[in-house]
């Protein structure tokens, strides 16, 4: 054997063990990747977004959903909590505490805008506003800001929205999620 066919195997080798170093490394990074919302951007009826249930708090936010990249506490109770790489913006609200942003915080709303989102029925952020129809036959037409109420539920002898679309420009603009108080 020669030197340079020598050389050109044990080359061959060291390539060949990097690829399957490399190939290694992601599926091990995909196994263990710690963030769950990249497995779930569906919004499930009124009930949940990525696995947050519409009665959550603000712990249950960051368990599910990772560590908000803002958060900014608001007059009365209220807190917003925003993952902006994944189109999340969420209300809180805790009311008589210094720091409404407490993890005990109750949900009020979650506003989705991300185009990965999309609801069990299958509509998606981005969709033209006819889809809407089409998927939610009973759903009213847009109010006078774009809002289509696409699920109700009864609170205090009322039907308020559960889960909202916002239309703009005849597209599907936002998703929203009310939580079962509402701030009150």
């Amino acid at each position: 054997m020669t030197v340079r066919s020598r050389s050109a195997r044990v080359l061959g080798a060291a390539v060949a063990l990097v690829v399957v170093g490399i190939v290694a490394i992601r599926v091990v990074a995909a196994a263990t990747d710690d963030d769950p919302i990249k497995r779930s951007f569906l919004v499930v009826r009124d009930e949940s977004v990525g696995g947050f249930p519409r009665d959550g708090t603000v712990g249950a936010a960051v368990e599910v959903l990772g560590l908000p990249t803002a958060r900014i506490a608001g007059g009365q109770g209220q807190c917003e909590l925003k993952w902006p790489s994944r189109g999340i913006t969420m209300t809180t609200f805790f009311p008589g505490v210094a720091d409404a942003c407490t993890l005990k915080g109750s949900h009020v709303s979650t506003t989705l805008t991300d185009p990965r989102w999309e609801t069990e029925s299958g509509l998606k952020i981005g969709d033209p506003q006819a889809r809407v129809q089409e998927l939610y036959p009973d759903a009213p037409p847009p109010s006078s800001d774009g809002v289509v109420e696409l699920m109700t539920r009864d609170f205090s002898g009322l039907p308020l929205p559960s889960l909202t679309v916002t239309v703009a420009k005849g597209r599907v603009v936002a998703l929203t999620l009310y939580g079962p108080r509402r701030g009150f």
